[in-house]
């Protein structure tokens, strides 16, 4: 049950390998789980961590992640990271939510033209 009063942290949150090699992964978290699976496995970015993490052992040769998660919806506490956070950055994953992708949330509205600004000036991803 999702309880009204709740808030996100507006602050990142890294965690994994500190290996030179790793990967390092943004997740951009667009909704908040549920408490009961909060409790259970984090924050959809720790899911998805945790994903990658097992996959990335199992692997051969083994591959190291390092992830960052970001909340980012305004209206619930969280931001929209600057360009320069993605120094070092090699994957963005941008999880689902209860939110319409087509909406009118002004934060879905930055979102859009984050993502397009990031294409630009990262035209790797």
């Amino acid at each position: 049950m999702w309880p009204a009063n709740r808030k996100a942290t507006r602050a990142a949150k890294t965690v994994g390998s500190t290996d030179s090699d790793r990967v390092r992964m943004l997740v951009l978290e667009t909704d908040l789980v549920f408490d009961s699976t909060a409790e259970r496995k984090g924050t959809c970015g720790q899911i998805f961590y945790d994903l990658f993490a097992k996959a990335g052992a199992e692997h051969d040769p083994k591959i190291e992640i390092q992830t960052t998660m970001r909340f980012i919806v305004e209206s619930e506490g969280g931001k929209i990271p600057e360009m320069s956070d993605l120094d070092n950055i090699q994957a963005i994953l941008i999880t689902g939510s209860k939110y319409d992708a087509h909406g009118s949330d002004e934060w879905i509205l930055k979102l859009l033209k984050w993502i397009q600004r990031m294409l630009i000036t990262f035209p790797e991803f």
